[in-house]
C-alpha cells in the first residue's frame, strides 16, 4: 500500500514536470496493481494531453471497470481519444449510475466541441436532474452559444434545423456570443445567491465557521457579531431555495457539528428547523477547517459546499498546503465543487487555491464590506 502511495505521488510529479519519457512511464502504469494507481495514469495522460495508440484500448477498458474511481479517472481520459472511439464511451458514460462520472463525461464532451456531442448531451437532459443537469445545459450553451434552458425538446429542435455539415462555433465565438446577449437584457442565472455566488439545484453544504473570533463585532451600529451577521445571511439564503436543492450544515470550531447527515430537500419545514439550528449556536475555540470539510464531503447528496471563515486554520490539520493536498485529494473522485468565502482575518491565497483546485469559486467578503 505505501509503494502504491508513492507511486502515485510520482505520477503527480510527472504530470507537473512533463518529462520526455513520461508518457511511457505513464502507459506501463495503466496496468499497475494499484488500481488508484492505473486510475492516476489515465488521469495524468489526459493531463498532458496525449494517448498513445497502445493505450487506448485499455483507456476504454477501463472506463467500463466496476470501480467508480477508475471509472472517472478512465472517463476524463477518454477525451484524449479520436473522435469516433471517445463519442462512443462517453455516450455510455454519460449514462453511468454515479453522478460524478457523468458529469465528467459532460466535461469531456464539451472539451470535445463536435456537433455529435449536442445529441448525446441533449438526449441525457431528459433523464438527468440536480447539478449535472445544469451542467449539460450550460454545456450545451458553450458549445453552441445559444441558451436554450435545461430541456431536450428545444435542443433537439434547434440541432435538427442545422444543416448538413454545420460546424460548431470556436470557443472565442461563444464566448463574444454571450457577453453581446448579456450586455442586451438584465443579468440572467440563479435567484438563489450565496454572498453573490449561485447556489446550484443538487445537493449543498454550508459549512460556516463558529470559533471565538466570530464574537468579534460585525456592525458598531447595532452591535451584531460576525457570526450573527453571517448566520442571518445564510438563513436569508435558504429562504430563497427551491424544491430543486437539497442542502444539510457544518458549523465548525475546534470540533465538527452536523445538522443532516443526509442532504435534505429544501422547503418551509426544513428551512425553519436549519434557521432555528444557527440561532442558538454560540461561538467558541479554534478554527479546524480541514476535519469541517472531510465531515462535508461525507454528507450523503452533496455535489456543492461553501465554506465561510473568518480565520486561518488553527486546530487539526493547520499546514495550509497540506489541507489543500489532502481535500483535492479526497475530492477527486466525488467532484464536488467547493465554493470559499472570507472575513475577518482569512488567507486569500489559501482559500483561493482551495476553491480552484476543487471546481469553484472565491469571494472575499471583505472587499464587499
Amino acid at each position: 500500500r505505501r509503494e502504491a502511495k508513492i507511486r502515485e505521488a510520482a505520477i503527480d510529479g510527472l504530470i507537473a514536470a512533463k518529462p520526455p519519457k513520461a508518457i511511457a512511464a505513464l502507459v506501463k502504469r495503466l496496468a499497475d496493481s494499484s488500481a488508484m494507481v492505473r486510475g492516476g495514469a489515465a488521469r495524468a495522460l489526459f493531463a498532458i494531453g496525449s494517448v498513445p495508440d497502445d493505450a487506448q484500448r485499455k483507456i476504454q477498458s477501463m472506463a467500463k471497470n466496476t470501480d467508480p474511481a477508475i471509472r472517472l479517472d478512465a472517463t476524463t481520459a477518454l477525451g484524449c481519444l479520436p473522435p469516433e472511439k471517445a463519442l462512443e464511451a462517453l455516450s455510455l458514460r454519460i449514462n453511468d449510475d454515479v453522478w460524478a462520472i457523468r458529469d465528467a463525461a459532460v466535461e469531456a464532451l464539451e472539451g470535445l466541441r463536435l456537433t455529435p456531442s449536442i445529441l448525446i448531451l441533449a438526449q441525457r437532459l431528459a433523464e438527468e436532474k440536480g447539478l449535472v443537469r445544469r451542467e449539460i445545459a450550460e454545456a450545451l450553451t458553450q458549445l453552441t452559444g445559444e441558451e436554450l434552458g435545461e430541456l431536450p425538446g428545444p435542443w433537439l429542435h434547434w440541432l435538427s434545423d442545422r444543416k448538413e455539415g454545420f460546424e460548431l462555433p470556436s470557443a472565442e465565438e461563444v464566448d463574444s456570443i454571450l457577453k453581446a446577449r448579456k450586455a442586451k437584457r438584465e443579468e440572467g442565472g440563479f435567484k438563489e445567491t450565496y454572498h453573490g455566488l449561485s447556489i446550484p439545484p443538487g445537493g449543498v453544504v454550508f459549512i460556516l465557521d463558529t470559533s471565538g473570533s466570530m464574537n468579534d463585532l460585525y456592525d458598531a451600529v447595532d452591535q451584531s457579531t460576525l457570526y450573527q451577521h453571517f448566520s442571518k445571511a445564510l438563513g436569508k439564503s435558504l429562504e430563497r431555495l427551491t424544491s430543486s436543492t437539497s442542502f444539510s450544515i457544518v458549523l465548525f470550531d475546534s470540533a465538527i457539528r452536523v445538522w443532516k447527515q443526509s442532504c435534505v430537500q429544501a422547503d418551509e419545514e426544513s428551512v425553519n428547523e436549519a434557521k432555528d439550528y444557527l440561532e442558538y449556536e454560540k461561538p467558541f475555540g479554534g478554527t479546524n477547517i480541514y476535519s469541517a470539510l472531510r465531515t462535508a464531503l461525507e454528507i450523503e447528496g452533496v455535489q456543492t459546499i461553501f465554506l465561510l471563515t473568518d480565520g486561518a486554520p488553527s486546530v487539526g490539520l493547520t499546514a495550509e498546503n497540506e489541507i489543500i493536498h489532502e481535500i483535492t485529494r479526497a475530492n477527486r473522485h466525488k467532484r464536488v465543487r467547493i465554493n470559499t468565502l472570507l472575513a475577518g482575518e482569512s488567507k486569500a491565497d489559501f482559500l483561493d487555491n482551495l476553491a480552484r483546485l476543487n471546481g469553484g469559486k472565491m469571494v472575499d467578503l471583505r472587499d464587499l464590506d
